[in-house]
């Protein structure tokens, strides 16, 4: 399977004292906090479709002929047991239609399969602990998704290729949040980081903390990278 999440480094704000960076902080509620429903919405779809996917809703559907045949099988690369597959299989034996997948390492995937590839939307769950839920393509993270951090820190946002590319925010697990633009899970640009309690933000330059923004600039920023945020 693809690997885990890679979670960003953080900088410290030129506000918060580093040793208070330890403490957790419970995450305040904002405006911010709809980007998930933003990004969902201009994929065409909700997060409730994804997390809502399951075996049990999937297969309970009547299959026409031309439609593939659940099974359940063995997954072996050189000789080596990988895990189990259980799911849709095509004529020739590929991973295809609705399926969930049980590594031998511990990951997992349930989700749409296309050709012997994740393709659509699923659910991959790491041994790490890390989580993500969203779009996939040809087998990796391609569209719009969630990635959990099993560290407390979450990415919403877009993906090609497997990695953080384009518009996203950055919920570290302190309850600060970044809005930055992304290119081959590398931040690029001008973003903006809002505090903890959401009453103060910070302009960032290659995700680089740099001087106090007004909420007004904030916003403004934020809306530059596509993200149209309402204000409180």
């Amino acid at each position: 399977m693809e690997m885990t999440g890679k979670s960003d480094v953080k900088a410290r704000s030129p506000s918060t004292p580093p040793e208070q960076e330890k403490k957790t902080k419970t995450k305040a509620k904002i405006d911010i906090d709809q980007l998930t429903a933003i990004y969902f919405e201009k994929s065409a779809m909700s997060s409730s479709k994804i997390s809502d996917m399951s075996w049990s809703s999937y297969s309970s559907r009547p299959k026409s002929y031309d439609e593939p045949i659940a099974k359940k099988v063995k997954i072996c690369r050189n000789g080596v047991f990988m895990g189990t597959y259980e799911g849709d299989l095509n004529a020739e034996g590929q991973r295809h239609g609705f399926g969930v997948l049980l590594c031998d390492n511990g990951n997992s995937y349930e989700g749409e399969w296309k050709n012997d590839k994740r393709d659509g939307l699923g659910v991959a769950r790491y041994s790490s602990g890390d989580v993500f839920d969203g779009q996939w393509q040809r087998g990796r993270r391609h569209g719009h998704g969630i990635m959990y951090i099993e560290a407390g820190d979450t990415y919403i946002g877009s993906w090609i290729n497997g990695l953080k590319h384009g518009a996203g925010t950055y919920h570290w697990a302190d309850g600060e949040v970044d809005v930055s633009w992304y290119q081959e899970d590398k931040r690029v640009g001008e973003g903006v980081r809002w505090n903890a309690n959401r009453l103060k933000a910070f302009r960032l330059i290659r995700g680089v903390v740099k001087e106090e923004l007004s909420l007004d600039e904030a916003y403004a920023t934020a809306e530059r990278l596509g993200l149209s945020i309402k204000k409180s």
